[in-house]
């Protein structure tokens, strides 16, 4: 299991380093105090199917193997939303898109954490899910890959981790 994770880990930050384009903070600048702000989107229950709200940062953006339709994001979501909402909510952002790696976390730190390769008790409380869909570059890793793997080791999705759901079913 922990192999897997490891896996799992060392492959999202390859795409990340080695295999993406036009990387982008998709943060904003406060003029008036000098500070970054991070842009937050809702998603909408127009947005979605089971009519579920979920707010959420996109932390980074970037083109998984530097491809223009791809969508790769390291995303920051509340600390109370559900399973069925971070489903839901990687379905939406994955939609049209192809190849997409998304990590999502439920606090900075965990984030800061996976940047810097630490595994402490915070990355693993918050680091809960990795996305990967690749169903059109059969020459890239992760080909005909579209799934969710739970990654939080210690919390709410602890019972989840290491868990992969298919989202082609």
């Amino acid at each position: 299991m922990r192999k897997r994770t490891l896996i799992v880990i060392i492959a999202s930050l390859s795409l990340v380093f080695n295999g993406c384009s036009s990387a982008k903070n998709n943060d904003e600048l406060d003029k008036e105090n000098g500070n970054i702000k991070p842009a937050v989107s809702t998603l909408s229950p127009s947005d979605s199917n089971k009519k579920e709200n979920i707010k959420y940062t996109v932390l980074s953006e970037f083109k998984p193997f530097k491809v223009d339709s791809g969508y790769g994001a390291n995303i920051l979501i509340q600390e109370d939303a559900t399973k069925d909402q971070i489903v839901e909510l990687i379905k939406i952002l994955a939609k049209d898109n192809d190849p997409v790696a998304i990590d999502i976390f439920s606090n900075k730190v965990a984030y800061d954490e996976y940047i810097a390769h630490k595994t402490t008790e915070t990355f693993k409380k918050g680091y809960i899910a990795s996305y990967t869909k690749n169903k059109k570059l059969p020459d890239k890793p992760f080909y005909k890959e579209n799934s969710i793997t739970w990654m939080q080791e210690i919390g709410k999705y602890s019972d989840l981790f290491g868990t992969t759901i298919n989202l082609d079913k």
